[in-house]
Parts: structure tokens; C-alpha cells; sequence
């Protein structure tokens, strides 16, 4: 598979320089994961989520050139209140608390991760963790 990710010089700088590891958007409600193989292929779907956080370290979101467009994600996840309550405790690695959740029982879902383009979070409205 080729990417169709331009080259880290066509990226808008500027409009990343206030993205840190642990912001989050709500902007955009699909991430994909793989559920299973046909025919020796991977098949993506995309999973509904109220949005998702960069776990990439703050200097490789404003660090730009050959192979580091891109930054690793995590998303987000409602859970119930009984599970938020396992998390708080410390009894579930499996997730995080938001200090400043968009809504109480949304959570980091540290399970699944992924790569997007750099270039993705530029036009996303940036939550602090």
C-alpha cells in the first residue's frame, strides 16, 4: 500500500505548534481498527468514538521531516459509571481518566491505537487532556 501522506514541508507548521501529547479532538467521530482477515487481507472498519487523543510526545508532534508526519492516537471511549470507577481507582490499565473530559464518562481507550497524518489534527479543534 503507497501513502498518500504529502511530505512534512507541505504541512502548516503554525497550526500545530499548540498540539501536546494528551490533547484531544471531538472532531472526528471514526476510528478505524481491523476485525478480521479475508483472504490473507486485513479488513478495516471504521468504530464510532467521540473523538480521539494524541499519545505521540509533544516533540514528535512539532518535529517535522522525512518519516514524522505522522502522530499515534488513542480513542475515546464512554463507559459506564461503575467502569470509570475501576479506572479512578487504578484497578483497569486498559484506560485513562481526562482531567477535562467533554463529557464525565468519556475515557482514554488505551487498547487500540494509530497513526494519522500530522496534517489531520491542523484544522481540529484542540481539548486539553
Amino acid at each position: 500500500m503507497t501513502s498518500t501522506v504529502g511530505s512534512s514541508s507541505e504541512i502548516d507548521k503554525s497550526a500545530l505548534d499548540k498540539w501536546r501529547q494528551g490533547d484531544y479532538t471531538v472532531d472526528i467521530k471514526q476510528f478505524l481498527v481491523v476485525d478480521s482477515v479475508e483472504d490473507g487481507e486485513l479488513v478495516p472498519f471504521g468504530l464510532d468514538v467521540p473523538g480521539f487523543v494524541v499519545i505521540s510526545q509533544t516533540c514528535d508532534i512539532v518535529n517535522f521531516g522525512p518519516g514524522k508526519e505522522s502522530v499515534v492516537v488513542c480513542p475515546l471511549r464512554e463507559v459506564t459509571d461503575s467502569f470509570l470507577k475501576e479506572i479512578q481507582s487504578g484497578r483497569t490499565p486498559v484506560a485513562a481518566k481526562l482531567q477535562h473530559p467533554p463529557k464525565a464518562t468519556v475515557v482514554i481507550d488505551l487498547n487500540r491505537m494509530m497513526t494519522v497524518p500530522k496534517s489531520v489534527l491542523k484544522a481540529k479543534t484542540r481539548s486539553r487532556i
